[in-house]
């Protein structure tokens, strides 16, 4: 299993992470460098009932990540 590493070497090339923030683990966050809100970590959390469009909360306070996981084997 992954251990988790400093906010500081996370990647901000848009890949899917797990961030540590607030004493909780928030999965599958991403880095936007642009947007409305500012440059910063994101995560998707629903699409707009009638655009379609992907709906994104900041996160903020992340002081670690690690990558996702594996899933596990079907067998």
């Amino acid at each position: 299993m992954s251990e988790w590493k400093p906010i500081e070497s996370a990647p901000m090339d848009g890949s899917d992470i797990d961030l540590w923030c607030n004493h909780r683990r928030i999965t599958d966050c991403y880095w936007k460098p642009s947007a409305n809100e500012g440059a910063g970590w994101y995560r998707h959390v629903g699409n707009h009932e009638y655009t379609g469009m992907p709906i994104e909360e900041k996160v903020i306070g992340a002081i670690h990540w690690m990558p996702i996981p594996e899933p596990p084997l079907d067998k």
